[in-house]
């Protein structure tokens, strides 16, 4: 059994098989294109690993995200009583007494007299 790496199995492949394959896409697309297939397979993988670190980005913010939610869950509920101070005061609101309409007069009052200066 060989101990190298299979093309299309498990594995890298060894070196001879990267020849090979070299040598073919030669053959088939000729020397003078070759630097172009290689340019578009560089940027090809570069934006494969953009999409993959993103990827794993947002994977590792969502599970944060969600074991901080589920460690907020697992805590025990807050005694308001206990936990928050009282800021209001204790005594009893006290509500000035205002006369209903029916008590006050309906008519209104005379203006009254202001005095000039000078007589």
């Amino acid at each position: 059994m060989c101990d190298h790496g299979l093309l299309l199995g498990w594995g890298t492949p060894s070196f001879q098989e990267l020849l090979v394959i070299l040598v073919i896409v030669v053959i088939l697309f000729g020397a003078k294109r070759l630097p172009e297939f290689a340019r578009a397979l560089g940027q090809s993988l570069s934006e494969f690993r953009k999409a993959r670190d993103e990827f794993e980005r947002e994977f590792h913010k969502k599970s944060a995200s969600e074991e901080s939610a589920s460690r907020l869950c697992s805590q025990p509920p807050v005694d308001q009583d206990r936990d928050i101070p009282d800021l209001l005061p204790q005594r009893p609101l006290e509500v000035a007494s205002v006369p209903s309409p029916a008590e006050s007069s309906l008519s209104p009052s005379p203006p009254k007299e202001k005095k000039v200066l000078g007589d």
